[in-house]
C-alpha cells in the first residue's frame, strides 16, 4: 500500500525570511546541487532553516504560522531561486504549500511553483566545545570588514586566507595579511581566556551579514568555532595552519624614522588626482622635507603630476619613498579624521592609524624606486 502524502502549509514574515536567506548566501555552493539547497524543519510555531557547504553550517529560527499538520521530515528548497524571489517581493507574508513533488510559494500578486528536492541525509551541526566568550557584534563586524581588506584573495599560504585571532587574558587580537600588506586591531573581552585560531573567509563573510542582535556568544576550540547570534547559529572549522607571529612584522618604536600627520580626506583628494597617471608597477613618490611634495608619472614617464602637501605636518628625518597609491587610499578610507603615517626606513614599512590611537592600524611595504 502506497504512503499517503499530507500537504504542509505555513506562513512566514517575508522580511525576516529575506534577512535569514541573505546571510546564508555566503556559504552555499551554487555549483554543487548537494550544497546549494536549504533544509527546513517545522516545530510547532517555529521554522528552522539550515544551510551548509559540507563543513560550515548556518541555522536560523523564524516564527511561522502552520495551517496544517506539522511535517515529520525535513523539507529541502532550492536556495538561490528562493532568495531571488523573496528579496524581490514587497508583501508582508509569504505562504508555503509543500506538496508531494512541488513547492508552491503564494503571495498577494501571484505564486511560484518549484520542484521539490530530496536528500538521503540531513545536515548535522558541530557539537559544542571549547572556550566561551561574548563580544559586541557591531564592533566585531567593523573589525572584520577592516581586516578583510588585507586578506589574500588568491590561493596562496593558508595563513593568508583568513583572519588570525589570538585571545590572551581579556584581549582579542585580530589581524590579517596577504604577505605584502597587513592590518591589525584589538577588542576587549570580559572573559579571561587563552586560545587562538584562524577564521576562514566564508565564516567572516557570513558574520558580516548577520546583524539581528547586539552581541555574539562564541564557543571556540582548537579546530572549530560556533557563533550564537540571536536566533542564528553559525558553525565552522578553523583554517588548519599555524599562526604567523605578527610581532615579528611590527617595528619597535625606537626604529621610527619619520611621522606624518595629515587629514585623511585631504590626502585622498591629492592621491585621487595623481593616480590618473599611475600604473600597477609605478608608485607615488613622497618627498618629505621643508616643503613636502608628491609626484607621479606614467610608465613611459612622459606625463607627470606634482602636488604640494601643505596639509602635512611631519617630525623626524627628511625622507623620500614610493607608495602604492591605491593601497594607501584603501587604508585612508577607513579613517574620516586625521591620521598618522609612520615611516620605518630600515624595514621599509609604512604604518597608518588614526591620530592618537594605536589600533586599528594598517601596514604596507614601500615600493622599489621605478627604473628609468
Amino acid at each position: 500500500m502506497s504512503k499517503i502524502f499530507n500537504p504542509v502549509s505555513f506562513t512566514v514574515d517575508r522580511a525576516n525570511l529575506a534577512e535569514v536567506l541573505r546571510s546564508m548566501q555566503t556559504i552555499l555552493d551554487k555549483k554543487d546541487i548537494e550544497h546549494s539547497s536549504l533544509q527546513i524543519n517545522i516545530e510547532k510555531d517555529r521554522l528552522s532553516i539550515i544551510a551548509s557547504d559540507g563543513s560550515m553550517f548556518v541555522e536560523s529560527s523564524l516564527e511561522c504560522v502552520v495551517q496544517t499538520e506539522i511535517a515529520t521530515e525535513s523539507i529541502y528548497l532550492p536556495a538561490s531561486i528562493l532568495y531571488d524571489l523573496v528579496r524581490r517581493l514587497d508583501c508582508k507574508d509569504l505562504t508555503f504549500r509543500i506538496l508531494e513533488k512541488q513547492i508552491l510559494l503564494e503571495y498577494p500578486e501571484g505564486n511560484f511553483t518549484l520542484a521539490r528536492l530530496y536528500k538521503t541525509s540531513s545536515y548535522s551541526m558541530i557539537e559544542d566545545s571549547g572556550s566561551q566568550f561574548t563580544v559586541n557584534l557591531l564592533n566585531l563586524i567593523d573589525a572584520l570588514k577592516l581586516l578583510k581588506s588585507t586578506m589574500a584573495s588568491d590561493d596562496i599560504r593558508e595563513q593568508f586566507k583568513g583572519i588570525s585571532v589570538i585571545i590572551q587574558e581579556q584581549e582579542m587580537t585580530l589581524w590579517s595579511t596577504d604577505g605584502l600588506k597587513m592590518s591589525l586591531t584589538k577588542l576587549n573581552l570580559t572573559e579571561t581566556l587563552n586560545i587562538q585560531g584562524i577564521w576562514p573567509r566564508k565564516l567572516i563573510d557570513t558574520i558580516c551579514t548577520t546583524t539581528a542582535a547586539q552581541v555574539a556568544h562564541i564557543m571556540m576550540s582548537e579546530r572549530h568555532i560556533k557563533f550564537y547570534i540571536g536566533s542564528t547559529i553559525i558553525a565552522s572549522p578553523l583554517i588548519n595552519a599555524k599562526l604567523l607571529d605578527y610581532k615579528m612584522i611590527i617595528d619597535k618604536p625606537e626604529n621610527l624614522s619619520t611621522t606624518l600627520v595629515v587629514d585623511s580626506q585631504y590626502l585622498i583628494k591629492k592621491l585621487d588626482r595623481m593616480m590618473i597617471l599611475i600604473e600597477n608597477e609605478v608608485g607615488i613618490l613622497f618627498e618629505i622635507k621643508d616643503e613636502p611634495k608628491a609626484y607621479s608619472t606614467n610608465k613611459q614617464q612622459s606625463d607627470r603630476a606634482a602636488e604640494n602637501l601643505d596639509g602635512i605636518q611631519w617630525t623626524g628625518m627628511p625622507c623620500q619613498f614610493y607608495l602604492n597609491g591605491g593601497v594607501l587610499v584603501s587604508f585612508l578610507r577607513y579613517f574620516r579624521a586625521s591620521v598618522e603615517l609612520k615611516y620605518y626606513a630600515k624595514s621599509k614599512n609604512i604604518v597608518v592609524s588614526k591620530l592618537g590611537e594605536e589600533y586599528p592600524f594598517f601596514l604596507t611595504k614601500i615600493m622599489e624606486p621605478k627604473k628609468s
